[in-house]
């Protein structure tokens, strides 16, 4: 400002420049935040199966179509199919598996030699004990 108190040109650039150094600084930050935020996935087992147990389609969940035609004994190629991409959505490197009368039978096996930790969960349909075992 000069003596009079009149808002000069030179003042107007200070400010405008101070004004976009903070507002860089807080969407820099914002955008730090939101990095965390967006990364964070379901990564475990048990809210993987749950998902494939409460998604529908007509009625019944995947995981029960499966069950089904397991029991049927028919083709299970298209159940199958969407129980991979449902769990290939959350994760790359896993086992899926059901039990059935004290004997296990590997559905997915999509797994590498290169993991630290492991995770599974169980989820019973009927007779059947689905198990999803997720490597870190």
């Amino acid at each position: 400002m000069n003596r009079k108190g009149y808002f000069l040109v030179y003042d107007m650039i200070f400010a405008i420049v101070i004004l976009a150094v903070v507002v860089m600084f807080s969407v820099f930050i914002y955008g730090q935040m939101g990095g965390v935020e967006s990364n964070t996935k379901i990564n475990t087992p048990g809210d993987v199966l749950e998902i494939l147990d409460s998604r529908s389609n007509y009625d019944t969940s995947p995981l029960e179509n499966l069950a089904y035609k397991i029991d049927e004994n028919e083709d299970k190629t298209h159940h199958v199919s969407e129980i991979n991409k449902t769990i290939h959505s959350y994760t790359h490197n896993f086992i899926f598996s059901y039990e059935y009368r004290n004997m296990t039978h590997i559905i997915l096996n999509e797994t590498d030699n290169e993991y630290k930790n492991t995770y599974t969960s169980k989820k019973i349909i009927g007779e059947y004990t689905f198990q999803l075992t997720i490597f870190d």
